[in-house]
């Protein structure tokens, strides 16, 4: 069966009114063949009555693949980019066990904007030129766009991929000539008094939500995930097991986001109430859901509920900032204004780095920066500054 598959002919066929070709492809990986169907090679042959020069332009395709069915070497030497991607690639985010939500980002940059520029390309034939013309053309049509971050990563992952595999020599995304370089923008967050505001501003239907998330600083498919098994009145704990992508139940972003805390008797209390409202309180149901049962829209939620609060508070809305993460950013800046404890706000965010927290997300005022200022000038000058005031005096 092996050696008859090797070589052939290929089988070309009229298909969707343009002639096509079939033929087997050996992935020496798992030497398995696989079915595939061409039609690039034959586009040229527009007659459906001339099979004969369908044939004919099958034959140097033919040639090709059987030379990378009988030589592995040949094939890597021909591997396109688009190849590259449903079968290394793939695998490797099986192996990764890439989360549905991650990969459905990467498979629509993927779609977007890679396959269209480098999927006939040779991996061979990509080098740093290559990579340079594509952020060239991409800037040109996104002059504002800080997206250009998110392409270099995945671009600059899957040619490490690629390395490792040694299907590539080097990695042809460098990071000198690359990465962009974008404007750092702190993330903006919410006056405490706007923050305690948004609350009783919000669609009373959704207050507790809110308020759980204004205080705890839950990602929004944390919330949507949460169960009523989730919540032990008995001691007001809530434990945060899982994520909710596109309504379905998923694991959380990282072993870190598996958490449990003491909540405050105050939201203990009102979770209650809103059971007692509830005609899904099964050990399974959703905690905040719709009519039907079935767990809440974040979009919605955030176009209908969040945006029309944000706008009666008069907070001037700017583009990606300000969705439900800049209530995150805001119990993690209030939490350590408060207490101090950068380890503590980590472990209620559910953060795997504290680097992510002290950077990211806790905002430090210019309130605090005098402060420590002050202090720092108290040590090294004395209470009160008197030995600056000495200094001086001596000098006139």
């Amino acid at each position: 069966m092996a050696r008859r598959k090797s070589y052939q002919k290929g089988n070309v066929q009229w298909h969707n009114n343009q002639w096509t070709l079939r033929y087997y492809l050996l992935d020496h990986d798992t030497n398995e063949y696989k079915l595939k169907r061409e039609s690039e090679a034959l586009r040229h042959c527009t007659d459906r009555n001339n099979k004969k020069a369908a044939l004919r332009a099958a034959e140097s395709f033919m040639a090709d693949i059987n030379e990378q069915n009988n030589n592995p070497k040949k094939r890597l030497e021909n591997q396109t980019f688009k190849q590259f991607i449903e079968g290394r690639w793939a695998a490797y985010t099986v192996n990764e066990k890439t989360q549905p939500s991650t990969l459905a980002v990467y498979n629509s940059m993927l779609r977007t904007h890679f396959l269209p520029f480098f999927g006939n390309m040779l991996m061979r034939d990509i080098k740093p030129a290559t990579v340079t013309q594509f952020f060239r053309e991409f800037r040109k049509k996104n002059p504002v766009s800080n997206y250009g971050e998110n392409l270099y990563r995945l671009l600059s992952s899957i040619f490490s991929v690629a390395t490792q595999y040694d299907d590539i020599p080097n990695n042809p995304v460098r990071s000198k000539l690359h990465k962009p370089k974008k404007e750092d923008r702190e993330k903006p967050t919410l006056p405490l008094q706007v923050h305690a505001a948004l609350i009783h501003t919000v669609d009373p239907n959704y207050r507790v939500l809110f308020t759980l998330m204004s205080v705890a600083g839950l990602r929004i498919g944390e919330a949507l995930a949460l169960r009523w098994m989730n919540l032990d009145f008995a001691t007001g704990r809530i434990s945060i097991t899982n994520n909710l992508w596109r309504r379905s139940l998923k694991s959380p972003k990282s072993r870190a986001s598996k958490r449990t805390f003491r909540l405050p008797a105050a939201l203990v209390n009102a979770l209650l109430v809103h059971k007692s409202k509830s005609a899904f309180t099964s050990p399974t149901d959703f905690v905040f859901c719709g009519s039907s049962g079935k767990p809440l829209y974040p979009d919605r939620l955030r176009k209908e509920v969040l945006y029309p609060a944000l706008d009666k508070l008069g907070i001037e809305r700017t583009a990606r900032e300000y969705g439900f993460h800049i209530l995150r950013h805001t119990v993690a800046s209030l939490g350590y204004d408060l207490t101090k404890d950068s380890i503590g706000v980590q472990n209620a965010l559910g953060h795997a780095d504290e680097i992510i927290t002290k950077n990211i997300y806790i905002h430090i005022s210019q309130e605090q920066a005098s402060n420590v200022i002050e202090a720092v000038a108290n040590r090294i000058l004395g209470e009160n500054g008197n030995l600056l005031v000495q200094e001086s005096q001596s000098v006139n």
